[in-house]
């Protein structure tokens, strides 16, 4: 779930945990994520659509 978004990035929460993320996406608070890869210690992320599967 999208935590935040700011100048400073994008943040994310993953089973309880906040990740920094990057997403080739537009993204809002409270969007559903799904985790693509691990550059370094930074999620790359997609937004899932209504009725898709995380």
């Amino acid at each position: 779930v999208v935590t935040r978004v700011n100048g400073a990035g994008l943040w994310v929460q993953v089973h309880g945990e906040l990740w920094r993320a990057r997403c080739q996406e537009r993204v809002n608070i409270g969007d559903e994520i799904v985790v693509q890869g691990l550059q370094g210690l930074v999620l790359q992320v997609k937004v899932t659509l209504p009725g898709e599967k995380a």
